[in-house]
């Protein structure tokens, strides 16, 4: 049997969902502290979602993504390559619009002047962040799952 470059990892999917549970109670815990307006515990908490974020997305890209395409994609019969490429694209792009805007607000920290645009940016960043994590989940998630029976 050939040895896989990414080897499958049966803890995986549980990994990503608890990730996600997390980043949705770090995002929770960013949004009542802006409606408190206690901004320091929002810098500290805008570093830490920061880290998990960017850890979360590595191991998406490599793990899930790249297992998907280097090893799925020899062996599932509706695999597309451009459904995926644009997945793994799509990730990259809100990574880097993530990141983007916790620095800006971690590096030039939220006030009372700048909280109500705060709030906005991080309303806009929930719903794509939501978004992604319901597709992935119904969507990508099973296809990796499902990978471990055939």
């Amino acid at each position: 049997m050939e040895k896989e470059l990414i080897p499958y990892n049966d803890k995986l999917i549980e990994i990503l969902e608890a990730d996600h549970k997390i980043l949705l109670k770090v995002y929770t815990e960013i949004m009542e502290q802006a409606g408190k307006k206690d901004y320091s515990s929002l810098t500290t908490l805008l570093k830490t979602f920061l880290k998990i974020l960017r850890k979360h997305l590595s191991k998406e890209r490599i793990d899930l993504y790249m297992y998907i395409e280097l090893v799925l994609s020899k062996k599932l019969k509706n695999y597309d390559k451009k459904v995926f490429r644009d997945l793994r694209l799509e990730l990259s792009t809100i990574a880097i619009k993530a990141s983007s805007a916790l620095n800006q607000y971690i590096h030039t920290p939220v006030t009372d002047k700048t909280v109500k645009q705060f709030t906005k940016d991080f309303t806009a960043l929930g719903g794509v962040l939501v978004n992604r994590i319901e597709r992935e989940e119904k969507n990508i998630f099973p296809i990796y799952s499902n990978s471990a029976i055939n």
